[in-house]
């Protein structure tokens, strides 16, 4: 039996006043030949809760410097 490993990369959301604010997503990445493991439904969810975050830290004061 052949197992299936893959690196689990987290893609972090970042903002320039905030810094890294959460995680939107993950991708997987397979060990043996670098293949991305992503589908639009992926890159859908990620684009939501990237945006669902920026929409959440812009409505908040920034923070003190």
């Amino acid at each position: 039996m052949s197992e299936h490993i893959v690196w689990r990369v987290p893609l972090l959301f970042a903002l320039p006043s905030w810094g890294t604010v959460g995680t939107v997503g993950h991708i997987d990445v397979d060990v043996q030949t670098g293949e991305l493991t992503i589908t639009p439904e992926l890159i859908q969810k990620i684009q939501a809760n990237a945006t669902e975050k920026a929409t959440y830290y812009s409505t908040l004061a920034r923070p003190a410097v």
